[in-house]
């Protein structure tokens, strides 16, 4: 078999000004987002919140790769390890909140949705078994 070749560590000058750009832009548009929904007491309900929630861990995520991009890539980088624990944490939140997006999208019920959301936040954070 051939060796296979080793990926390139770092970015070009380019590639990284792009990515910083599009992350603050992006972290700027979720502040935004968040903000709105934290000013407005009508989009203040459970799907809503449930946005802020997901809105929340993406801005984490995105100020979490915009301080490491300049980290070595070194397994013994206290802050490389540290960044990509968290990132690794915001992903799986992020991704288990549009989860929880989606089901209380097709859970109709109101009433059922106000007594779950304290439900959804433990679910997600995952303090809660949900094998049962």
């Amino acid at each position: 078999m051939g060796k296979i070749p080793e990926l390139p560590m770092k970015f070009t000058g380019l590639q990284q000004l792009f990515l910083e750009i599009c992350c603050s832009f992006s972290v700027i548009c979720l502040s935004i987002n968040f903000i709105v929904y934290a000013i407005v007491p009508e989009l203040r309900n459970i799907p809503g919140k449930n946005l802020m929630s997901l809105t929340g861990v993406l801005i984490v995520t995105h100020i979490s790769y915009l301080i490491s991009f300049n980290a070595t890539i070194d397994p013994n980088n206290v802050w490389c390890v540290a960044s990509a624990i968290i990132r690794h944490y915001a992903f799986l939140t992020a991704f288990t909140w549009m989860s929880v997006l989606g089901m209380s999208l097709y859970i109709v019920d109101p009433v059922y949705c106000e007594r779950a959301y304290c439900e959804f936040l433990i679910i997600v954070n995952g303090f809660l078994r949900t094998d049962r």
